[in-house]
């Protein structure tokens, strides 16, 4: 089999070479199911790393002064939380509105 390379002086070959592999060969298929199983892995971790973001956010959330106390939330927090229901109730709405006019 000839290519386009076999007309080219060795000077013009530099960066230009190939490395030919097998497809479908014992190695290749066990490398291919050890990465299935690896990912297979991490997904079933998923769901505890969710609960475990959920926990520091929490725990983020809470601000403690000497003494152990906890602070309550500012105002302006449950105003924010307020007017995000708010949003999504519009939101809600609208999309309701939209699909019955479909």
């Amino acid at each position: 089999m000839t290519t386009a390379e076999d007309n080219l002086d060795d000077d013009q070959l530099i960066g230009q070479t190939y490395m030919l592999q097998r497809v479908g060969t014992e190695q290749e298929k066990q490398s291919v199911e050890k990465e299935l199983s690896e990912l297979k892995e991490r997904l079933s971790k998923v769901e505890r790393w969710r609960k475990r973001r959920e926990e520091i956010d929490v725990e983020l959330g809470i601000v403690r002064v000497e003494g152990g106390d906890v602070l309550p939330p500012p105002a302006y927090i449950e105003e924010m939380e307020g007017n995000a229901q708010d949003v999504s109730a519009k939101l809600q709405s609208v999309v309701a509105q939209n699909g019955a006019a479909d």
